[in-house]
Parts: C-alpha cells; structure tokens; sequence
C-alpha cells in the first residue's frame, strides 16, 4: 500500500517529499474549496457522502411507506 503512494520517477537525494509522496498527490488532487487534502479529509469527506446518501434514502422510503 505504501509503494503505491510513491513516485519512483523521482530522485529521493533531489525531492524526497515528492519521491514518498507524489504518487498520492497525483492521485488525491486538492479540491477548489480546501486549502490542504489528507488521508484524514478524504476519509471524512467520503463518510460525510456515505451517510448523507444514507439518511437521503431512509427518508425517500418513509416517505412512500
């Protein structure tokens, strides 16, 4: 799991950070409205959209039924 998140493109004695990194800042682009992203956010974010999706359904059915 931890290779995917590196970037083996880059020299690790030029830019160790983008080198450990570059692989998940490729993949996970800060979002417009966010001054930084992290593991963290992203599964915050994600849950947020689990549970909205959720409660959004359960009240779709209780209306109908």
């Amino acid at each position: 799991m931890v290779m995917e998140h590196m970037d083996p493109s880059v020299d690790p004695c030029e830019d160790f950070f983008m080198y450990s990194c570059g692989g998940w800042l490729k993949k996970n682009i800060i979002p417009e409205d966010k001054t930084s992203y992290s593991t963290f956010t992203k599964l915050r974010d994600e849950l947020s959209a689990n549970l909205k999706g959720r409660f959004l359904l359960k009240l779709s059915l209780s209306i109908f039924f």
